[in-house]
């Protein structure tokens, strides 16, 4: 058995039972930082930065918090392209999971597709 979270605030009194406040604006911090997730307003997802240079360092973080919110049942809202959940859990990213973020380039690859082996004619042509 685990014991049941408790935060107690510095100057405050009361105790947080569950880390619900604390949990769910740490994880809206995470999300704020530009560095670790960019925002695409189209689409209203986070998606995670694969050049930040603080990524391994609070994907660790936001782990830790994930699980908390799970084991406290504590509801969070998680904006992130279905590409994320799917590496999450060991599943096969495709083509259609590609075109939640880069619509043009999943195009390009379902064209090349398409051309059953003849790319290099129909590029030619």
């Amino acid at each position: 058995m685990t014991k049941p979270l408790e935060i107690k605030y510095k100057g405050e009194p009361d105790i947080e039972s569950n880390g619900s406040e604390f949990i769910k604006t740490f994880i809206r911090s995470i999300f704020s930082r530009q560095d670790l997730f960019f925002f695409s307003p189209e689409k209203q997802l986070y998606y995670p930065n694969g050049f930040s240079k603080h990524w391994s360092e609070h994907a660790t973080a936001f782990g830790i918090a994930t699980a908390l919110a799970l084991v406290e049942n504590i509801p969070i809202r998680f904006p992130l392209p279905t590409a994320f959940f799917k590496t999450i859990f060991d599943e096969l990213v495709t083509i259609d999971d590609l075109q939640e973020l880069y619509p043009e380039l999943a195009k390009s690859f379902y064209f090349m597709i398409d051309c059953d082996g003849k790319l290099e004619e129909v590029v030619q042509q």
